[in-house]
């Protein structure tokens, strides 16, 4: 039975979403953090919910810098460019089922919200028990699920869940979900399927919730709120009912990465922290991990090795607009989304805003992303500034690839990938930048054969000519279509007989160069002509002579047949002549060829027989 929104209308506040950033963090740790309300009613003119948010629960933020919130009780996806104007994406307000483009689409009480790289939104549409996508040109359809609570595994429609509330996505376009009343994360890949990654089993108790670290159905949750991917693939989860941050890693193995299932408010390291119902989970580009932590009011970060320190809040409930770490306080703080400057969006669902907080640098380094170039490429130049407009240095990871020059100059000696870094020292003033990476990849460059076009030839058994062919990857290498007229041995061709061979160049490549398209030239070997030489006995006594041998040769070596236009004076058998009787007979001998040679010319010699 579908559970009544009034039964668990407690557990709204739980709810959150994770949020991967595309984007590397730019700068060095913050030493305090300014918190500032980023959107709030007055400023929300588009109409829906009379113009203001009414529960905004998810939040994710795109390439550009656009935000996106699910408005939970105005039941619609919003959108805030990073100039501050805000738009309804999709949904009216309305609850519904139904798919289509922009406000003519319906949602029940949207929860999770995340972008992948090419701006389609992904929903965790809670109480549809469904996924639905956003396209970038904003059609709403239904990626699985399809209304009615369950836990089956299956491709689209043909899934269930049960009250999903946090998604993420993969820089592959996988979509993950905390499926919340099945304590359990699921995976939708890009062709539709959903499975099953960890959690869903049914422990020593009976309850399919509980606080155990494992593989697959080992691991048990409770109510997991909202979930984040890495760069590598490992997901992060908000498991708002046991108090806890849970880690799973690309194996499916289950780890507690921070809290104890105790609530509490305490910074520490791992399990020696406490939080009080995590809500959302977002991560950087360098492994911090930042938790909307609901129940305290506050916005904590885990940093890469797994110490908890708290950012903005103080575990007291207010509306305070600006402030100081601390100082600033949320009421009921859920999604939370994390951009590359290391700027962190919070939805504060409680205040129906959308806050900021911004990082105080020591050091900041700006390096923007490096466009791929191909093997061959000219030289170019790097760009980055740092925030202490100190000089900023690279260096190159692998020098096989990229190398520097100068300070900043990139020459191009391989395919491949390399890591640029940029760092800067500091001086007396400022404290060394964190160092920025920006992966640089090097395509291998196109490779085409140029291949000489081998003249025709005239048979003659054993002879040999040279192929011509260049390709920039390297040497070409050579096949014979037909090894009964050409064999080829590495570049040098030998004729074995007359007829047609195709001879194919091909050209491999190699680590800075593609395969080549193959390139086919025909050569012809023409028969040879051959020549006779016959030269019998002009003159035969018939008195002494009986018979005589006939001695004639060709050039090819081929055997001659010998005939006679007077039998009855000379007869012929073989090379063998039998004299008959006196007279004049004219004998000739011919050839007449075979597969490598044209038939010869006959030659005819006249015998006088006395």
């Amino acid at each position: 039975m579908k559970t009544k929104r009034s039964d668990v209308s407690a557990l709204f506040l739980l709810l959150g979403i994770g949020f991967l950033t595309s984007f590397s963090l730019k700068g060095a740790d913050a030493y305090n953090y300014e918190v500032t309300t980023f959107s709030k009613p007055s400023n929300l003119p588009d109409g829906i919910g009379n113009g203001g948010l009414c529960g905004p629960i998810g939040i994710t933020l795109d390439g550009a810098g656009n935000v996106y919130v699910a408005d939970q009780f105005n039941k619609a996806i919003r959108k805030i460019s990073s100039g501050g104007v805000v738009t309804t994406l999709a949904g009216n307000g309305s609850s519904g089922f139904s798919d289509g483009s922009g406000t003519n689409a319906t949602f029940y009480y949207p929860m999770g919200v995340a972008v992948d790289r090419v701006g389609n939104v992904y929903v965790a549409d809670q109480e549809n028990n469904a996924i639905r996508k956003i396209s970038s040109g904003g059609v709403v359809t239904t990626l699985a699920g399809n209304g009615k609570q369950g836990f089956v595994d299956g491709v689209g429609n043909n899934a269930t869940f049960n009250w999903p509330s946090g998604v993420a996505v993969d820089g592959a376009g996988n979509v993950y979900v905390a499926d919340s009343y099945n304590s359990a994360i699921r995976k939708i890949s890009t062709g539709g399927v959903v499975t099953t990654l960890v959690g869903g089993g049914i422990n020593a108790y009976g309850y399919a919730y509980g606080f155990a670290d494992g593989i697959g159905k080992a691991a048990f949750f409770s109510w997991p709120s909202s979930v984040a991917v890495d760069g590598v693939g490992n997901l992060y989860v908000a498991d708002s009912g046991n108090n806890a941050i849970r880690r799973v890693s690309t194996n499916g193995l289950v780890t507690t990465l921070a809290g104890n299932g105790n609530w509490g408010f305490a910074d520490g390291t791992g399990t020696n922290a406490y939080f009080n119902r995590p809500g959302g989970v977002a991560i950087d580009g360098v492994g911090n991990l930042y938790v909307a932590d609901s129940g305290n009011n506050a916005i904590r970060k885990i940093s890469s090795n797994g110490v908890v320190t708290t950012l903005a809040g103080n575990g007291k409930y207010g509306f305070t607009n600006n402030g100081i770490g601390t100082k600033a306080t949320f009421n009921d703080p859920n999604g939370i989304a994390v951009d590359g400057m290391g700027n962190v969006y919070v939805a504060d669902s409680g205040n129906n805003a959308i806050r900021k907080l911004t990082p105080h640098y020591f050091n900041v380094i700006t390096f923007g992303s490096i466009a791929p170039k191909t093997f061959g490429s000219a030289p170019f130049l790097l760009v980055a500034s740092a925030s202490s407009l100190l000089p900023v240095s690279f260096t190159s990871s692998s020098p096989g690839i990229a190398t520097i020059s100068g300070s900043n100059n990139v020459i191009i000696v391989g395919a491949g990938t390399s890591t640029i870094t940029a760092r800067q020292a500091g001086n007396a003033n400022y404290n060394a930048a964190t160092p920025v990476n920006q992966i640089f990849v090097v395509n291998k460059a196109a490779n085409s054969i140029t291949f000489v076009q081998p003249s025709a030839r005239t048979y003659t058994n054993g002879a040999t000519f040279a192929l011509t062919a260049t390709a920039p990857g390297g040497q070409v290498a050579f096949a014979s279509s037909n090894t009964s007229v050409i064999t080829i041995a590495g570049t040098i061709a030998t004729i074995k007989g007359a007829g047609t061979a195709v001879i194919t160049a091909n050209q491999q490549g190699n680590s800075n160069y593609l395969t080549a398209a193959p390139v086919a030239k025909t050569v012809t070997v023409n028969k040879a002509d051959q020549t006779l030489t016959f030269n019998p006995t002009s003159l035969i006594n018939a008195a002494t002579t009986k018979s005589f041998a006939l001695s004639g040769s060709s050039t090819s070596g081929l055997s001659l047949t010998y005939t006679s236009s007077a039998t009855n004076i000379i007869s012929i058998s073989g090379s063998t002549a039998t004299v008959k009787s006196k007279g004049v007979a004219t004998l000739t001998a011919s050839q007449a060829g075979n597969a490598n040679y044209n038939a010869a010319t006959a030659v005819a010699k006249s015998v006088i027989v006395k």
